[in-house]
């Protein structure tokens, strides 16, 4: 794990960003009479605090539309959105166990008919799968597309295509839980 920064290393971090911004070198420090030097500490404060703002409503602003900055413009990991939903029937204990799978089936392989206690986001890598669901259409979740499958409803998947359909899953779940039950056919 690595460990994470620490107070003075951010505030060293953050210091060197604002005399970079100044164009001055570390361990110089602007003068009064220095044009590019805020007047008073109450100034630079507000300055500082004005530019996080900013930075603030930058990033998020991209987040809701999809769009991110680069890495060098804010000092941050750019992400990316590619799914988002609300959903009922997670866990509530007071431990969960997070499980990432891969799953690949040829063409025409189908699973067994099931269900899922909790639900399971699909993240679709190569081909498409097919999934009904008991009192659904069927949904064909192509490559680099996402669906959450809901917990508690009986349902089976194939591969009707011609290339292998290869996902990621991902399961929350209580610990130790299964990851799906099989269901009897009504």
């Amino acid at each position: 794990m690595t460990p994470r920064p620490t107070r003075n290393w951010t505030r060293q971090a953050t210091r060197f960003r604002e005399l970079r911004r100044l164009k001055l070198r570390p361990g110089a420090h602007a003068s009064a009479d220095d044009p590019r030097s805020p007047r008073s500490g109450t100034e630079a404060e507000e300055a500082h605090m004005e530019r996080k703002k900013t930075d603030v409503e930058t990033m998020t602003a991209g987040l809701v539309v999809g769009v991110t900055q680069s890495v060098k413009d804010t000092g941050m990991a750019a992400l990316t959105p590619l799914h988002r939903e609300v959903v009922k029937g997670l866990p509530r204990t007071a431990e969960q166990e997070v499980r990432v799978l891969f799953a690949s089936l040829l063409p025409g392989d189908v699973t067994p008919y099931h269900s899922h206690r909790f639900p399971v986001t699909v993240y679709m890598l190569e081909g498409a799968f097919t999934l009904e669901l008991d009192d659904h259409d069927p949904v064909v979740i192509g490559s680099g597309q996402v669906y959450v499958e809901p917990a508690g409803i009986n349902m089976t998947g194939s591969n009707a295509g011609d290339v292998p359909a290869r996902m990621a899953l991902f399961y929350v779940c209580e610990p130790g839980a299964p990851f799906a039950d099989p269901a009897p056919r009504s």
